[in-house]
């Protein structure tokens, strides 16, 4: 078996936001690259938001959060929430257990428990990994990805076998699953920023709670907590 894992990073140089990493895990790639294209392609085509800014860098740059138009991204979580083809898995961290680390550095930390993780599922043979450029990290993705796979092996069960991966570094117009990835990312960061409510008044809560059933898990790296599919109510 064959994963191809999305990466991307959030919150750096922001001190009221945590710093998150998140990754699109998905053994058909193609497919959901394929679907989101298709999407892209007929909402870019929607008239009603030709003038907007917002529209202007939805259809030159994809699926930002944010930087769509609301109707846009209320559209996009619906979507997500309903296909099947992939799972979410997030990071973060609000500063306290490396307060000496800068944002990138502690990227790297969130990343590479991240990473370690996921290499450790069973039966899967081949990672393709597709980080989004950051001029910061984009010369420490490959020694990352080494030291994970270290990680991964100190703690691995005995049957484990350690699998090849392959690193590239992508836009997000090569690659439209990386907003998958941000809207993850912005809705975490919404939720944990806001305290966690578990209020359906809260919208926060209430994007959360769409896409809940698409994360594998969520962790805390302060806390030392994990929210994960298996846990959660």
């Amino acid at each position: 078996m064959a994963f191809t894992l999305v990466l991307d990073e959030s919150g750096q140089q922001v001190s009221d936001r945590p710093v998150c990493v998140g990754a699109v895990t998905c053994t058909n790639y193609s497919a959901l690259e394929e679907r989101l294209r298709e999407l892209h392609a007929e909402w870019s085509q929607d008239e009603r938001f030709v003038g907007l800014q917002s529209f202007e860098h939805f259809v030159d740059g994809g699926f930002h959060n944010n930087q769509i138009p609301l109707e846009l991204q209320v559209r996009f979580i619906d979507l997500l929430e309903s296909t099947p083809q992939f799972r979410l898995s997030v990071s973060y961290s609000r500063r306290g257990t490396y307060p000496t680390l800068d944002d990138n550095q502690l990227c790297l930390v969130l990343y590479a428990r991240l990473l370690r993780d996921i290499f450790l599922r069973k039966g899967v043979r081949h990672f393709d990994l597709l980080f989004e450029t950051n001029e910061a990290l984009n010369p420490k993705f490959d020694r990352l990805v080494e030291d994970s796979l270290r990680f991964a092996a100190k703690r691995a069960p005995q049957n484990w076998t350690e699998p090849s991966v392959a690193v590239q570094v992508v836009t997000k117009q090569d690659s439209l699953t990386l907003g998958v990835v941000d809207f993850a990312l912005k809705i975490v960061s919404d939720w944990v920023v806001a305290g966690k409510p578990t209020n359906v008044k809260a919208a926060s809560y209430r994007n959360y709670s769409a896409l809940k059933r698409r994360f594998s898990i969520i962790e805390d790296l302060d806390m030392n907590e994990r929210i994960s599919r298996h846990s959660r109510d």
